[in-house]
């Protein structure tokens, strides 16, 4: 599962592919339930993404500089 964060744009060609932090919660709760991992190891990574977004929330103009070097 891919996850972005923030207000990040995907090509047309990937966009379902992706889920969105903000609708990460209620697709992890929709899926079957399973043994393979316990609640507080999502819980863990839960919060390890949440840290992230908090962290990387300056790198947008970046990535976008970086995306512009690559197309030229």
């Amino acid at each position: 599962m891919v996850v972005f964060a923030g207000s990040a744009r995907t090509s047309r060609r990937v966009h379902n592919q992706i889920v969105r932090i903000k609708h990460l919660k209620t697709i992890l709760r929709q899926r079957p339930t399973t043994d393979y991992l316990p609640d507080w190891k999502r819980d863990a990574a839960w919060d390890a993404l949440k840290r992230h977004v908090n962290a990387n929330s300056g790198r947008a103009a970046e990535h976008l500089e970086q995306l512009k070097k690559r197309s030229h």
